[in-house]
This record gives C-alpha cells, sequence and structure tokens, in this order.
C-alpha cells in the first residue's frame, strides 16, 4: 500500500516578506532622511535682508518641490485610474500588487522628502540663513526627485507588464 504524499499548500511568506523588507526600507530611508542630513556641522553667515538673486533661488526651490510633489501626486491617481480600468473585475496579480506598493511607498517617500524640503526651507528662513548647500537643504530635495524618479520606472514597469499581460490573453 502506497502512501500518497501530502502536498503542502503554498504559503504566502514570500509575499509577507516582501512587504516587511519593503516597510523596513521605507522606515529607514525616512529615518535617514529625517536625521542624516541634521549632523553635518555647518556655519554660514546670517541674512538680514534677501536680495532679488537670493529671493529668486527661494523661489525656484520651492517651485520645483511644488512641481515634484504634483507630478507624483499625479503618478498615483493614474495608477489608480489604471487599477481600477484594467482590474476592477479581477485581482490583481501579485507581481503587479508588488510593483504597485514599491511605486507607492516610492511616491511616499517622494512627497514626505518634499515636506522635509519645505520644512527646512522655512526652518532656514527662520534663522535668517539662506545657504541651499547646506545638506539639510540639499538632501531632501536629491531624495525626493530620486525617489519621483524611481517611482516614474516602477510605474513604467507596471503598464508594460500590464500591456504584456493583455497581449498574452489575446488571442
Amino acid at each position: 500500500m502506497a502512501v500518497a504524499a501530502s502536498k503542502a499548500a503554498p504559503t504566502r511568506q514570500s509575499g509577507r516578506t516582501f512587504y516587511v523588507k519593503a516597510a523596513a526600507l521605507l522606515f529607514l530611508m525616512i529615518t535617514v532622511l529625517g536625521v542624516a542630513p541634521n549632523l553635518a556641522p555647518f556655519a554660514t553667515t546670517p541674512v538680514d535682508e534677501l536680495t532679488p538673486l537670493l529671493q529668486k533661488q527661494v523661489d525656484v526651490y520651492l517651485g520645483v518641490v511644488q512641481l515634484l510633489v504634483t507630478l507624483t501626486t499625479a503618478v498615483c491617481g493614474g495608477l489608480m485610474a489604471l487599477i481600477y480600468t484594467r482590474y476592477s473585475s479581477q485581482v490583481v496579480p501579485a507581481p503587479q500588487m508588488r510593483r504597485l506598493v514599491v511605486c507607492w511607498a516610492l511616491a511616499a517617500l517622494s512627497l514626505l522628502s518634499g515636506y522635509f524640503a519645505y520644512q527646512n526651507l522655512l526652518d532656514m528662513l527662520a534663522n535668517r540663513i539662506v545657504d541651499f548647500t547646506l545638506p539639510s537643504v540639499k538632501w531632501p530635495e536629491r531624495i525626493q526627485f530620486l525617489g519621483f524618479l524611481s517611482c516614474i520606472v516602477v510605474a513604467g514597469e507596471f503598464v508594460w507588464e500590464g500591456l504584456r499581460e493583455v497581449k498574452r490573453k489575446a488571442p
């Protein structure tokens, strides 16, 4: 009499570990973003009044931060529209869901670093310091841009794989 080999049901452990790793990475990035720029010592001279050039620099910096916040929000909205139109009657496949989670995490990182950039600009102006080479001003803007750019790449991969999925299902 042969004993039937029992097959264990596939576990969802790999999916859970992915989300735990993604959350840990996001937490680490947020911590580094909030703490690291303030570790570097700096010495600048206070400014009594903004010159037209400094005012223009502040306006451009603020404009870039606001533009990246707007574009990141638009990418998130576009992804929501794609999910609604493509997967409204079916379950989102696991690889596509992972891409969405990564994209939203990168978008959240971009939005959060935009908030830090804006707050650091306000702190800098409140202390009458205008120096855009300070790490507390420079790094949040860089991370905001890199988060947005990475979000665009992952969103593009989401769209590309979705189109390939539709093409595979077509007769």
